[in-house]
């Protein structure tokens, strides 16, 4: 059996666009082979869109690693401590960072800092990347979970927050378009879609070899590296390119199907 783990935003799912049909049918073809299909996405199982699940989807690695489902169940999930919630929560609002704050019931956004987002969104995209269950509050009840911290800002340095979140956490760049300047994602350290993968296989009781990625950003460079086969997108970033055991073709030229063919004609 092989396990097909698929990132979603620009690799499934087109920015402002819709899943291309070869990859429905290719979808599709590797279940009907026996083969198993994930996601591996930095969204949280209720950010994921109703479109997205009507395409089979069922299981996979959330949150960058911070929920893993398998079987239609929780296997492993992590969440931000009382002190872990304290110190980003006081960070960000010293800098003057805005939070969207990932919880397993929903992505808690200030109205202010939905603005900001929507505006940076078309500012250097064209459009609004749609999340489901987002919720436009200027609170968080304080004993909701915490799986991942985006921030968003007008002008900000990604590398200077993560020198100073590190090594209690991950900062690691957004793979919606927008510069890591206006929003990157703040995960507990060590957390990431490899991770989660990881567990997905030793719950199947399954060899890393028999995994094969999908992934076009910067936070799939860990589960690119660790699978036995990582695929990167034609439209894919320089890095994660180089990482890559085998660069498909764009998200728009059939490049699902053009993996999953490899992907085929390695591991059977």
């Amino acid at each position: 059996m092989i396990y097909f783990f698929f990132d979603i935003d620009g690799t499934l799912l087109p920015f402002g666009g819709k899943v291309p049909q070869s990859a429905i049918d290719a979808l599709d073809k590797v279940r009907a082979m026996g083969h198993r299909t994930f996601l591996a996405t930095g969204r949280s199982p209720v950010e994921v869109l109703p479109d997205i699940y009507a395409l089979g989807f069922r299981d996979g690695v959330f949150s960058a690693g911070g929920a893993v489902i398998a079987d239609n169940k929780l296997i492993y999930s992590r969440y931000f401590s009382e002190e872990d919630r304290d110190t980003v929560f006081s960070y960000c609002r010293e800098n003057n960072l805005g939070m969207m704050i990932q919880t397993p019931s929903g992505t808690y956004v200030p109205p202010r800092v939905m603005t900001i987002f929507r505006e940076e969104m078309i500012k250097h995209t064209g459009h609004v990347a749609a999340l489901s269950s987002v919720i436009e509050s200027d609170e968080i009840p304080s004993d909701e979970k915490i799986n991942k911290v985006i921030y968003v800002t007008r002008n900000g340095s990604i590398e200077r927050i993560r020198k100073d979140l590190s090594p209690r956490f991950d900062t690691v760049s957004n793979t919606l378009g927008v510069p890591d300047s206006v929003m990157g994602e703040i995960v507990l350290h060590g957390l990431s879609k490899a991770t989660g993968i990881e567990k997905i296989m030793e719950y199947y009781g399954s060899d890393m070899s028999r995994a094969v990625v999908f992934g076009d950003g910067a936070n799939d460079e860990e589960m690119v590296s660790i699978a036995g086969i990582g695929i990167a997108m034609g439209n894919a970033s320089p890095h994660l390119k180089e990482k890559a055991r085998y660069i498909t073709a764009d998200i728009n030229d059939d490049g699902i199907a053009k993996g999953i063919d490899y992907a085929l004609s390695i591991l059977g």
